[in-house]
This record gives C-alpha cells, sequence and structure tokens, in this order.
C-alpha cells in the first residue's frame, strides 16, 4: 500500500471582488474547501496541483510522471491517504481527466481518517499527532506555506504561470515540497498507530465512498427560485429592520451579542442574555412587550431571515457539482462515539420534515396555507384539509416559482418558512430514475428495549407498535383502551399521548426533570409533576434501568444502601478497576486495554466503541454516597455538551447505553445499507433510520427495499425490527 498527499492551488470557494482587486470567500469565515466541498474544489477550472508526494518520493509540475505510481495503480495497488477522498477528486478531475494519468478506482482507496474516527479518534492529522504523540507529526510550517501558495491572491492566472511562479519563489515552493513529504511521513506514522477497519467496516466505508462521490441529484431550478425568493424577502426585511432602528442596525447580520442589534436593544432597555435562536424564543414567548413592540419586531425578524434551515439553501448552491448533484454529504464516523454519520453541506440529516397546515379546494384543485378563500370563490369551509407532504411541497414550489413575493406570501404566508419546508422536496432523483425509501420503525427504542430486556416493550413493537400510547397508559394509571378509543371517536390523539411521547424520547437514558424539559414536558407540567412522571416511567420500566447500572443498591422499604457494581455502569467500571479481564451485561462486554489505554465497548455486532484515557476518580452523588466518576479523553461535536474537540469528558450509565443504542441502530442501519446496495438498490441518502435509493423507473419495488431492511442479522435475529411506510417518488420526502 502507497500513502499519497497532494497540495494544490484553486479559486474554488472565492469570488473576485472587483472593487477590492481580491478574492473574497463564497461563505464568511469559510474559505475555499471549506465554504464548498471536495468535488466542488477539484472540479473547478482554476484547481491544479502544486505536488504529490507519495511514500518517499515527490512529483511536481514539470517533473517526469510518476511511473512506479502509475504501475502500482494500474496493477490494482492500494492507495492511502488521510481523508482519502478527497485525493481521490483530484486524482480524477484534475491528474486523469485533465493531465491523461491512469484511472484510480475507488476499491483501491483506504483512509487513516476512517480508522480514527471509527476508533474514537478526532479525524484531522494535526489533532491526531498532538492526541497519538507518533515519531513523526505534521509540519507547522503548512498554514503559513498554504495561504501563501494555495489560496488565490489575484485574478485568475493561466496554467502556464504556475511555472513562473515556481521560478520567482523557489524558497517557498521547495519549502511545500518539504512540507508535503512530511505529511506523507506523519499519515504512515498515524496510520500505523490505529487499527485497521474489520472486513465489514471497511465495506461499510467503501458504500459511504460511493454514496459520497455519486451524490444525488438537486432540482436545480427550483434551488434557484427558492434562492430568488428568500433574496426579495431579505431586502424586504432588511429595509424595515432600517427602518425600526432609524438606521442603527443594516442587517440581520449585526443582530448578534455586542453587535449594532444588541447594543440597540439595550439602548431600548432590553437587555438579551444571548441572541442565538433558543433565547430569542424564549424572549418573544415571556417578554411582555408594552412599549416595546419595535424590540420584538427586531427580533421576529432575525428569526425570519436569520434561521439555520435556510442557511441550507446557500450551501446547497456553494456545494453544487457541475452536473446538478451534491457530494460528500456525510462523514463517516462523524459523530461522537457511536459510529454514526455525520452531516455536511446542506445536511441532509436534520432538514425540517413539516409545513403549514393545509387546505386543497374540491373545486379547482386550487392548494394553500390555511386561512383565506379559494381564488375560485369557494367557501373556506368547504375548503378540504391537507397534510404536509409531497402534493403541498409541488403546490408550493409552483408558486415560488412564478418568482413573486407577494403572491407567496398571500398563500404560504412567511416565505422563508415555506422555503425551508421545501428543502426536503429539492433533492430529487435524475431523469429517469425514481427515489425509494422506507424507515425503521422507532430504531431507537427497539434497540433500547432488546438490550435491555424490557419484554413488555418489545411485545408492544412485535404488535401494535403505539409505544407512545403504551408508555403514557403505563405512566398514567389510564387504561390503553380509553386512550386509543380517543382518536376513533375524535380523530386526534388523547393529550396523554404527549406525555407519552416526552417519556419516551426523554426517558430512555436515565434523563430527568431537565431532559423532559427540553421536549417541552414544562409547558403542561409543574417541576413536581414531571418528577412523578418520571418515577412512574421507571418504576414501569425495571430492566432499563437495571441497564444503566450503578454502584450502590438500595434495601427495600429502608433508607439504607448496599455497595454492587450492576449494569452497563458497573460493568465499564470494573473493567476500569480490573485491568486485563472483561466485563459482561447481557450482550455488550467491557475491558480496558492498558497498552493502547483504551477502554472497549464490545457491540453485539463485533464493532467497538473505544473511550481514551479512561480514568476514575472519587466522588459524591447527591445522596452523599462515595462513587466512581468515569473521565476519557474524547472528541466532542456537540457543543450543547461542552467544548468542540479533543476535551476531558465525563460520562455514566445512562449516557453510555445511550452511546451502546446509537451505535447499535446505526449498525443495522448499515448492514440494510450493505445489502440494498448489492440487490441494486443506490443509496443516495441515508437520514438516522432511513436509506433513500435512486432506481431506474420500474427497478424493484417498495416491498422489496423494506424486505431487505429487515432482513435479520444473526446478532439482531429475534428482535422486532420494522420497516414501514416506504415511498416511491421523483422528490425526497418525509
Amino acid at each position: 500500500m502507497i500513502t499519497i498527499d497532494f497540495e494544490t492551488y484553486s479559486e474554488a470557494g472565492y469570488r473576485f471582488d472587483p472593487a477590492s482587486g481580491q478574492f473574497k470567500p463564497l461563505q464568511k469565515g469559510k474559505p475555499g474547501i471549506k465554504g464548498v466541498n471536495a468535488a466542488v474544489y477539484a472540479e473547478h477550472p482554476s484547481t491544479r496541483v502544486l505536488s504529490l508526494a507519495y511514500e518517499e518520493k515527490l512529483w511536481a509540475p514539470g517533473c517526469q510522471d510518476p511511473a512506479d505510481l502509475f504501475k502500482h495503480i494500474t496493477e490494482g495497488g492500494l492507495i492511502e491517504a488521510h481523508n482519502a477522498l478527497f485525493e481521490f477528486y483530484i486524482w480524477y478531475y484534475v491528474c486523469h481527466k485533465r493531465m491523461g494519468w491512469p484511472m484510480l478506482n475507488l476499491s483501491q482507496l483506504r483512509c487513516s481518517a476512517a480508522k480514527a474516527r471509527l476508533s474514537g479518534l478526532p479525524g484531522a492529522l494535526g489533532k491526531l499527532g498532538e492526541v497519538l504523540n507518533p515519531g513523526e507529526i505534521k509540519d507547522k510550517r503548512g498554514v503559513r506555506l498554504i495561504q501563501l501558495l494555495s489560496i488565490p491572491k489575484k485574478p485568475t492566472k493561466k496554467c502556464s504561470d504556475l511555472y513562473r511562479s515556481i521560478k520567482k519563489y523557489p524558497g517557498l515552493y521547495r519549502e511545500m515540497y518539504e512540507y508535503n513529504l512530511q505529511d506523507v511521513k506523519a499519515e504512515q506514522a498515524i496510520s500505523a498507530m490505529i487499527p485497521e477497519l474489520s472486513p465489514i467496516e471497511l465495506e461499510v466505508w467503501q458504500l459511504d465512498q460511493r454514496i459520497n462521490s455519486g451524490g444525488v441529484a438537486i432540482d436545480v431550478t427550483g434551488m434557484q427560485n427558492c434562492l430568488e425568493i428568500f433574496r426579495q424577502a431579505e431586502a424586504k426585511y432588511t429595509k424595515e429592520l432600517q427602518e425600526i432602528t432609524g438606521g442603527a442596525v443594516q442587517t440581520v447580520g449585526e443582530i448578534t451579542k455586542r453587535s449594532a442589534g444588541d447594543k440597540w436593544l439595550i439602548s431600548r432597555g432590553l437587555e438579551m442574555p444571548s441572541l442565538d435562536k433558543l433565547s430569542i424564543a424564549a424572549k418573544l414567548e415571556h417578554q411582555d412587550w408594552a412599549g416595546l413592540e419595535d424590540c420584538r419586531r427586531l427580533l421576529e425578524i432575525r428569526q425570519i431571515i436569520g434561521g439555520a434551515s435556510v442557511k441550507k439553501l446557500f450551501a446547497m448552491e456553494r456545494t453544487l457539482s457541475d452536473d446538478g448533484r451534491i457530494r460528500g454529504l456525510f462523514v463517516y464516523c462523524g459523530a461522537g462515539h457511536t459510529g454514526r454519520w455525520a452531516g455536511r453541506g446542506p445536511q441532509p440529516q436534520n432538514l425540517k420534515n413539516s409545513g403549514p397546515d393545509c387546505t386543497e379546494c374540491p373545486a379547482c384543485g386550487h392548494i394553500r396555507a390555511t386561512g383565506g378563500a379559494c381564488p375560485c370563490g369557494c367557501p373556506k369551509a368547504d375548503q378540504t384539509p391537507l397534510e404536509w407532504g409531497n402534493k403541498t411541497t409541488e403546490a408550493a414550489l409552483k408558486i415560488i416559482a412564478t418568482g413573486s413575493l407577494e403572491a407567496v406570501e398571500q398563500q404560504w404566508g412567511s416565505a422563508v418558512d415555506i422555503i425551508a419546508s421545501c428543502m426536503r422536496g429539492l433533492f430529487i432523483a435524475a431523469s429517469g430514475y425514481d427515489l425509494i425509501c422506507s424507515d425503521y420503525s422507532a430504531i431507537e427504542a427497539v434497540v433500547l428495549a432488546a438490550m435491555a430486556g424490557e419484554e413488555w416493550r418489545l411485545e408492544v413493537f412485535r404488535t401494535h407498535g403505539k409505544i407512545y400510547e403504551t408508555s403514557a397508559s403505563k405512566v398514567s394509571g389510564l387504561s390503553l383502551q380509553e386512550i386509543l378509543d380517543h382518536k376513533n371517536q375524535t380523530g386526534k390523539h388523547h393529550p396523554l399521548r404527549k406525555m407519552g411521547k416526552i417519556a419516551e424520547l426523554a426517558s430512555g437514558y436515565s434523563g430527568w426533570v431537565n431532559a423532559w424539559k427540553v421536549f417541552g414536558a414544562d409547558k403542561f407540567m409543574n417541576d413536581d409533576e414531571i418528577k412523578t412522571a418520571v418515577l412512574a416511567w421507571r418504576d414501569e420500566s425495571p430492566a432499563i434501568v437495571e441497564m444503566w447500572g450503578g454502584q450502590w443498591r438500595k434495601e427495600p422499604g429502608v433508607w439504607k444502601f448496599i455497595p454492587d457494581l450492576y449494569g452497563v455502569e458497573g460493568a465499564a467500571i470494573s473493567a476500569l478497576l480490573y485491568p486485563g479481564q472483561c466485563f459482561q451485561y447481557r450482550d455488550v462486554t467491557y475491558g480496558h486495554d492498558t497498552e493502547r489505554d483504551v477502554l472497549y465497548c464490545l457491540l453485539p455486532s463485533g464493532r467497538k466503541l473505544s473511550y481514551h484515557e479512561p480514568r476514575l476518580t472519587k466522588t459524591f452523588d447527591p445522596r452523599k454516597l462515595e462513587v466512581w466518576q468515569i473521565n476519557f479523553m474524547g472528541w466532542n461535536s456537540d457543543s450543547s455538551r461542552g467544548p468542540v474537540g479533543w476535551v476531558d469528558m465525563h460520562t455514566y450509565g445512562g449516557r453510555l447505553v445511550e452511546n451502546i443504542c446509537q451505535a447499535v441502530a446505526r449498525d443495522i442501519l448499515a448492514a440494510a445499507m450493505l445489502r440494498l446496495d448489492a440487490a441494486g438498490y443506490n443509496i443516495v441518502l441515508h437520514v438516522h433510520d432511513e436509506p433513500i435509493a435512486e432506481v431506474p423507473e420500474g427497478f424493484g419495488s417498495i416491498e422489496e427495499f423494506e424486505k431487505l431492511m429487515m432482513a435479520k442479522e444473526p446478532w439482531f435475529a429475534d428482535w422486532p425490527i420494522k420497516a414501514a411506510g416506504g415511498w416511491r417518488g421523483k422528490r425526497y420526502r418525509k
């Protein structure tokens, strides 16, 4: 296997500003490749190779072709790189298509960054060097050299100018070549310290590379129409913003902490601790706005045109390849310790999945947001309620295509909200193809029940599947039949179902009162009521509580506790107390590899979760009992749980179980994706519990698709895994 690394120059991700005579990033704060993606970067006509390092050799423009590397590749030899898809794109778009080099196949690639993320390590090469301390490290001169040689400073040059540049700055290019060679040494040293992907994980990663490199088609015209309406809305609300602040605030971007918007609010007597989405929403809901109507409106405008959902539209535009497809949407093992995928660019994993309440006119078929009379004059009472879906998306995009903000707002209300609701529908099948999709029913809840052995829950999933209603029944004491009858009699869910849903979402991983509040329980329950409900949920789910585990057991009927390491938490602590031994709880096993200093959790699939540099420290719990606290070093990608980066992290039984269940659910999805791919279903998207394939018209069926999803692997052969609600169509929908 040969390790390679490219250094490149490109104007991708920048625009030339004639006024300043300089290139500026397309996206503020994300210059170059960060503002677009690897595929868009590589296919840009300005992109060229400055150098290619492989093993201890280097090729640069003007040198003879690397014949030994060509021979290795044409004979099917393996190529490793760090974030290998970038090297593949540069090879394909620049070296192969423009320079005539031999074809490099995806199947020949291996990736040291993928190995690192699977092992719970950071993916960035520099950060890996800091964590692993290999003999060779990334050259810190790289940042300066890239700033000088890889980033555009003047208008586009002809390719021949590169040779003049090399002659003009030989010292800088010599440094760049040394940096390039050192990167390869660092990659090789780091790769040698990380376990290889297992055969099954290699298959999953290779499928991930095919999904990322193939991309998904976009409704380019629909995207452009949405952008036009958004720009009109932005201009309208920006003008209003300037008017209500007397010009003190010029753009929505100035409504942030310690900026013009914040200062204007303070001058009006309104001080905000933060101006993020949650703080603004809370303030708008609870503040008395008497005499501060202008402040309220400023915050409303910030909500309308500053939301993250529409930013995806601009990310879609920036990351669109020349063929109308977006590539590189997923990061293998990019989400924390679980091995789940992370999203990039417009991030299809958290697209809005709803829209306004709609009505359809039975007379003329006109579809609009609920409210107002139909253009044909049909009375409001005669209009048919319509759930948000593919039909409403098509209707909304049709009005958006008129290019009239007034028409959009007249029929759909907030133009920005309706654009966000249509975003999912902009992912489409290519001409002559269909999308086929289905999703797993409550997959994480099924996994939790199966891993814990909570039999009544498994029986719910084997039969009617109404876990929210059943949970509400058990917590409240009201019969399940009465809760179900309410829906049959009124057409609406029983009010208690909402509590059941919150209970399932918030309680499965030992969530307490605040966890319920995150899901909105405080809007209809006080703290005491929430606490009572949480305890009732736990009483009805003893196997799950046992799985979380702990370090003390309470004696029945008395306030006395006996030390006992039990459940998942007990197994993890025991593994750290007794290195070299393995401790099992049901289908998971913990062990501490002292040589690598990693706490491993072996999953039923055979995959391992890794917790680096684990440590136990003594502390006291709320009952004033002495307990062990588990800390480890890990890559935190969730800013709500502390600083993002390689940090000291704390964990406990509930969170360990959360890691396990999310990881197992991921492994079930990954196994299904491999089966679907082998059967000819070309996966173009996957979102948590649903794969989406692009297939030729007439190929396959929803029934076969779901059958393949529900096929059982030996390690979950008796679990009630179900896929349902599948659809086939031209646009992605929920």
